[in-house]
């Protein structure tokens, strides 16, 4: 069963910001962001480090 709120979009909505602000961020669409937060992509090497640099965080409190 997946969690109600995924990690991804739970450290997103914790500093207020838009799938839309995020994409813009870090270079990729806010359907991407959407898809990752929803488990329909899966979190890749360069999108990771991109997102843990974003939140501030490690990549491993990202999955």
């Amino acid at each position: 069963m997946k969690p109600v709120l995924s990690k991804l979009k739970l450290k997103r909505l914790l500093i207020c910001k838009t799938q839309q602000e995020v994409a813009e961020t870090i270079g990729v669409s806010r359907v991407y962001i959407a898809h990752l937060e929803n488990g329909r992509e899966p979190l890749r090497g360069s999108i990771l480090k991109k997102l843990a640099d974003y939140y501030r965080c490690s990549m491993a409190d990202l999955i």
